[in-house]
């Protein structure tokens, strides 16, 4: 059975960015950061932003991202504090957006749902039993397990095979997922488009949601939201965004 979330009232405004917000997002695995180092996500994930790359935030700590076979911690696990070499998945960043704009939680829809049909932790990935649609559809993508071993992990997709159903993974998982594991994805805009993730952009798909099928790379809405959030707003099905624009004030 899919996943059922919770509707919101259309757009719910909880809030306005402060200028001063600092995300724990997942970094790209073997990578080192470093405090005020402009970065980017690519792929799901936070890189360098390199040469005449408009940057999406700032590194707050300089961290060495541990390889792809330590597992991120859950939400309710992270603990910078005594900084775990779990912990050190993830990089605390401070997005470029300036005070003063409106954020809302809504409901997402036409994302992706699955049971998955194996797991396998050395590569790391898991093998989907019905395909989204074609090569690289869930690359970037945020996803949730909702059920069965593992419920409550966030994982990244790093890319995906068409064929084989083979989704690889940016890291391994806490725990060992089985065929009783079932995901969503926000699978972006399938034909090989890409996945969305952290800070990634969706549109509207109604009035009253957004669309986990569409906006990947010019969505009216930003994802904004860490980490931390994550699991709490995809077990509902929902988001919280604010305007894409606000990212450069665009």
């Amino acid at each position: 059975m899919a996943l059922t979330g919770v509707t919101t009232q259309g757009f719910e405004l909880v809030g306005m960015t402060t200028g001063e917000e600092v995300f724990y997002l997942p970094g790209d695995p073997g990578d080192t950061f470093t405090r005020g180092q402009q970065v980017v996500m690519s792929n799901g994930v936070i890189d360098d932003a390199g040469d005449s790359v408009e940057p999406h935030a700032i590194v707050m700590e300089t961290v060495v991202c541990p390889a792809a076979t330590v597992a991120a911690p859950r939400a309710k696990d992270l603990d910078k504090i005594h900084n775990n070499s779990d912990d050190n998945c993830l990089v605390q960043v401070k997005p470029l957006v300036a005070a003063g704009w409106p954020i809302f939680r809504v409901t997402f829809a036409n994302h992706f749902d699955d049971t998955l049909a194996a797991y396998t932790v050395g590569t790391p990935s898991v093998t989907l039993t019905t395909s989204p649609g074609a090569n690289d559809d869930t690359n970037a993508s945020l996803i949730y397990v909702y059920d069965g071993p593992g419920a409550g992990e966030i994982l990244i997709g790093a890319d995906y095979v068409h064929t084989s159903k083979v989704l690889t993974l940016h890291r391994i998982a806490n725990a060992t997922l089985t065929a009783a594991s079932k995901i969503i994805a926000l699978e972006g805009e399938g034909g090989g488009v890409g996945g969305i993730g952290f800070l990634g952009l969706m549109d509207a798909d109604t009035n009253a949601a957004v669309d986990a099928g569409d906006g990947y790379n010019d969505g009216n809405w930003m994802l904004w939201f860490d980490w931390k959030e994550a699991p709490g707003l995809l077990s509902k099905l929902q988001v919280k965004v604010i305007p894409s624009k606000a990212l450069y004030n665009l």
